[in-house]
């Protein structure tokens, strides 16, 4: 359950249906889910068959200034899962059945200024499917993992989802990992778009064909991955060193336009192209005894083709670094520190706001550093203390058009940073061990 309100300190809730000088919000989110997983191993090796099986309600009511959401998701998946093996051990395979089902039910209102949209969006989404997937295993050298699934939306006809895994240990120190796969989904623009309602923005959706799924195509993508991991040994002490590089490139794809209009929001199938490639690095190591060291940096590249042109994702850094730092004592105090850099952001374009409402092209880089001190006795209780954002950096004038709330250029959605100062934490905790018999009853 979520409960969260804000605004202006003036705003009044029971008052806002004839306020238009302070600005409130509401969000309530109440979800349920229900899970269930039943199995029988067989005499045979290897061989097992299970069910699972997932009920879900999820349910969100909110206002925004003179905007509302109200969503509700209501959600099946329910799965069969046979597993055996071929011939011998080193060959081994899944396969099985699966089926969900999906309601959705959503209300958008927005009634600032001139506007009267009020709109429901009501869909169902029924998608069974079968899958298999085959695992060759070769001692712990080797390892290849293919599988292809087949879902049948009942709306976009039938999806095919291939995937395939590789581990390939070079050495005993060192492995590499290969994928590579297909993925589907249905975008839920109201919710996912759900920062951009905190501002006077229109939504509008382009290119509708019907008015399934906000008349909007599934969008599909190809994932590609590698990572190398190498294992050493320096002054006495093991270390590690991995590489992780990534590819991902859509379709189709759902796009979310700010671009175009400081006052509008649009939505609307990928016309061009829209990809994702990542490289991180990392090396975690122990300096000294009990003293932890891990270091990381990645690089993003992150674009997709917007109606003014390709351009990089707005709101994300191309480059992140992070330090960490842990020490632990035999008498069981913990400490650690984190420091982590940003890179400059890209900020989606204001230059046909007013003067005084425009922002810069990109945001400043910045660091974040949070530490935290913790004492444990016996492994059951601890008690902590702990500050978030030391250096006490803050993001300035974060809310283009704060005075004028209603405005058709009021935006709070342009965060690139922290908008609170430095925070102090404490607290304590109790942790409990549940006995288990034999079978494994608490």
């Amino acid at each position: 359950m979520i409960n969260n309100h804000g605004g202006q300190m003036s705003f009044r809730e029971s008052e806002r249906s004839n306020q238009y000088d302070s600005w409130g919000m509401k969000q309530e989110i109440n979800r349920l889910e229900l899970w269930s997983k039943l199995g029988k191993v067989s005499k045979r090796p290897g061989t097992s068959i299970g069910s699972q099986v997932l009920l879900l309600y999820h349910d969100q009511q909110s206002y925004f200034g003179r905007k509302d959401y109200n969503g509700t998701q209501k959600g099946l998946y329910a799965n069969i899962i046979y597993q055996g093996i071929l011939g011998n051990s080193n060959h081994g395979f899944k396969t099985g059945i699966n089926y969900q089902l999906d309601d959705y039910a959503e209300h958008y209102a927005d009634h600032l200024n001139s506007r009267q949209t009020d709109t429901v969006f009501m869909r169902a989404e029924s998608v069974p499917g079968a899958f298999f997937e085959y695992t060759f295993s070769l001692l712990d050298k080797f390892t290849l993992v293919s599988g292809t699934r087949v879902d049948a939306h009942d709306k976009f006809g039938v999806f095919v989802t291939p995937r395939l895994h590789i581990k390939y240990a070079i050495a005993p120190q060192t492995v590499v990992r290969l994928s590579a796969g297909r993925g589907q989904r249905m975008a839920n623009i109201l919710a996912e778009g759900y920062g951009a309602m905190s501002s006077s923005r229109e939504f509008i959706v382009m290119g509708a064909t019907s008015q399934y799924a906000y008349g909007l195509k599934p969008e599909v993508a190809w994932n590609y991955g590698l990572n190398f991991t190498q294992k050493f040994r320096l002054d006495y002490r093991d270390g590690y060193f991995s590489t992780d590089v990534y590819r991902t490139h859509f379709t189709n794809q759902v796009v979310a336009d700010m671009e175009q209009d400081p006052r509008q929001v649009l939505f609307y199938n990928l016309n061009g192209k829209s990809f994702s490639n990542s490289l991180q690095v990392q090396v975690d190591y122990e300096l000294i005894k009990r003293f932890d060291i891990r270091l990381a940096y990645r690089r993003y590249n992150v674009q997709t083709t917007y109606l003014s042109g390709q351009k990089l994702k707005p709101l994300t850094s191309k480059d992140r670094a992070f330090v960490n730092l842990s020490y632990r004592t035999r008498s069981y105090w913990q400490f650690d520190c984190t420091l982590n850099w940003q890179g400059p952001k890209r900020l989606p374009s204001t230059e046909q706001s007013p003067e005084q409402f425009r922002t810069n092209e990109e945001s400043p880089g910045f660091f974040i550093m949070n530490a935290q001190v913790s004492k444990t006795w016996n492994e059951k209780f601890e008690i902590y203390l702990g500050a978030e954002n030391l250096l006490n950096f803050k993001q300035n004038n974060a809310i283009i058009a704060s005075q004028t709330p209603f405005s058709e250029y009021f935006d709070a959605s342009m965060i690139w940073g922290p908008v609170f100062g430095r925070e102090v934490f404490a607290g304590f905790a109790v942790h409990v061990k549940i006995k288990r018999d034999r079978k494994g009853r608490g």
